[in-house]
């Protein structure tokens, strides 16, 4: 699932939540859901290393786009319950991590786009959001799919 919000002011807000799975096998039906302890019995060096991994992974299968100009994306990560999408605790079965990226918008004119890697293993739900606009509709993408373009605020006229 991605979620990319957007202000009147140019400022963007992009979530992904990610199973552990997908950076961890090739193929990530063959394993069984992460459990929570997977990443509470890390130290500081293995959380590290999993961000990483998280980090590339998501650097391989999704680009974020506004008309032409990529948009490059500083990933903090949470982990998380898998199912409930608050933060892990010692009473979470299973782990996801949500990677969060917040940014000015590029100053160029154009839609914002979401493209798909045709080697990704899952589809992509994207939800998009703008402030003082309440409606969301789920873009369901497959690997190598781009999102509908989903139009942002005009530029400020300096």
């Amino acid at each position: 699932m991605v979620e990319a919000e957007f202000t009147n002011a140019r400022e963007s807000t992009i979530r992904v939540n990610i199973d552990p799975r997908l950076f961890l096998a090739e193929q990530p039906t063959s394993l069984p859901p992460v459990a929570a302890a997977w990443y509470l019995d890390q130290d500081a060096d293995a959380r590290l290393k999993t961000a990483e991994q998280a980090r590339a992974y998501l650097a391989k299968v999704l680009v974020f786009k506004v008309g032409d100009v990529e948009m490059k994306m500083d990933w903090k990560f949470t982990a998380i319950d898998s199912a409930t999408n608050l933060p892990l605790s010692s009473a979470s079965a299973e782990v996801h991590l949500l990677a969060e990226a917040s940014a000015p918008l590029p100053a160029v004119k154009g839609d914002f786009i979401v493209f798909l890697n045709k080697d990704s293993t899952v589809s992509m739900i994207l939800l998009n959001s703008r402030e003082g606009i309440k409606e969301r509709r789920p873009d369901v993408r497959f690997p190598g799919e781009s999102s509908r373009g989903y139009p942002l605020p005009e530029i400020p006229v300096k």
